[in-house]
């Protein structure tokens, strides 16, 4: 016997709906008004025909609405996230190489590049010569420490984990007449690092990342400022 395949027939497309209630004349003011106002627009966006041409305006309208609100909020973020604390006049930065006055040697020369590195990446101030900058920046190592903070397990006199601290003082000042645009009298940025082999090779592993959380908290100091 050979079956012959089924012939599949498509449905018949149903009918439309009823159209909706006609809605009430709009009563003349007051809380019922804005109400029938709300039950309307609620009617336009709901319709059956999607091909509406109210329908698709206030879809659209709802749309641009939505959008606009978005980006309005996004900008906020922006500016919020780029904003400082800084006068409008202060917009370029220039720093000489910071003043070592601990007794660790060259340690200036790290702290000064982690500095300079941070005001780039926060972008509020722009690094600028000495003879067009709006500012000039002068930083004064006052401090450098490093401090035990981790023992061998079961030795309490052999460290093998220290603290490198660097203290730090800074004055902004307007090239303009030299008035102070912010200033602090101590900065200490610090880094927890492995007592490995020497000391020395240990300590030199250690003063990059020390000297960036120095400048982080220098340029945080500087957008934030409040005199």
């Amino acid at each position: 016997m050979i079956r012959r395949p089924r012939t599949f027939r498509p449905a018949a497309p149903l009918p439309p709906g009823p159209p909706p209630a006609a809605l009430p004349p709009p009563p003349p003011d007051g809380s019922k008004r804005d109400a029938w106002l709300r039950l309307r627009r609620r009617r336009v966006l709901c319709r059956s025909d999607p091909n509406d041409p109210r329908a698709l305006a206030a879809a659209v309208l709802l749309l641009a609405a939505v959008l606009l609100g978005a980006a309005t909020l996004l900008s906020g973020c922006v500016e919020y996230r780029l904003g400082s604390m800084l006068p409008s006049d202060v917009r370029t930065v220039y720093m000489p190489t910071c003043v070592n006055a601990t007794s660790e040697p060259l340690i200036e020369m790290d702290t000064t590049r982690a500095i300079l590195s941070q005001i780039q990446m926060d972008g509020s101030l722009r690094i600028a010569s000495e003879d067009t900058a709006d500012t000039v920046l002068d930083v004064k190592l006052t401090g450098f420490e490093l401090d035990p903070v981790g023992y061998v397990s079961g030795e309490s006199s052999t460290v093998d984990q220290y603290r490198m601290r660097i203290t730090a003082s800074f004055v902004l000042r307007r090239q303009a007449d030299n008035s102070v645009v912010a200033e602090s009298p101590s900065v200490t940025g610090w880094y927890d690092f492995d007592f490995t082999g020497d000391l020395t090779s240990s300590k030199a592993v250690a003063l990059r990342p020390a000297a960036d959380d120095l400048g982080r908290r220098i340029v945080a100091a500087i957008v934030q400022y409040w005199p």
